[in-house]
């Protein structure tokens, strides 16, 4: 019984730790880097698709397993784009695409522990 609480703390603990690193993460982006510009080819339609994505890791425990599995997927195919980017930007994207990603896996992987 003490294992089963210990384990359940444990889970939620680190849960609450990840969303609120997350949520601090996306409140205060990173500064730009001097003289950094990305290639122009690349586009911006990423970044719409990364804040939405970061977003979600705020309400992750309210989604449907099948919601979260989408939400993983979506992270999966963000990452191309971003792999194009300047070198420093893409560390810092694809580091915060990774956390995101995990985010959801981790909340989908607690759900299906749960008992019905």
């Amino acid at each position: 019984m003490k294992n089963r609480y210990q384990t359940r703390t444990f889970l939620v603990t680190g849960f609450l730790v990840i969303l609120v690193l997350l949520s601090l993460a996306s409140r205060h982006p990173l500064p730009a880097f001097a003289g950094t510009v990305s290639p122009p080819s690349v586009g911006e339609e990423w970044k719409k698709e990364f804040d939405e994505l970061s977003s979600m890791t705020q309400d992750a425990m309210m989604l449907t397993p099948d919601g979260l599995l989408a939400l993983i997927a979506r992270c999966e195919a963000l990452k191309p784009a971003i792999e194009k980017l300047e070198e420093n930007s893409r560390k810092v994207y694809l580091k915060r695409l990774e956390m995101t990603r995990k985010m959801f896996l981790f909340v989908l992987e607690y759900k299906k522990s749960q008992p019905p």
